[in-house]
């Protein structure tokens, strides 16, 4: 019975998360349509394409996006510098960071 309990919390889990990606997706289709998309929801500063890349639905800057978590806790998600290395190509951090005077991807 707890097996079962946990599977079902582990599948609404996972279709909440999904659920969140396709509200953030569409989000971003009406991003483009204002002419809007790219630029942090916070600062108004323009998100750096290897964030994009890793998640295209972003909201925030990273530093925004890190400075949200501190505060928010560890539910809020963020792309890991692992993952937008991996959209851009395999870069490690310190490559990412060497690209542009500010690491906000």
């Amino acid at each position: 019975m707890a097996a079962s309990a946990s599977d079902r919390e582990i599948r609404c889990r996972v279709a909440a998360h999904h659920w969140q990606e396709l509200v953030g997706i569409e989000d971003a289709f009406r991003k483009i349509k204002d002419g809007t998309y790219g630029i942090c929801e916070e600062c108004g500063a323009h998100i750096r394409v290897p964030r994009l890349r890793a998640m295209p639905y972003a909201r925030l800057c990273l530093h925004c996006q890190q400075t949200l978590e501190r505060c928010a806790g560890p539910d809020v998600e963020i792309a890991s510098w692992e993952t937008i290395g991996a959209a851009y190509g395999g870069e490690s951090r310190a490559q990412l960071e060497s690209m542009g005077s500010a690491v906000r991807y």
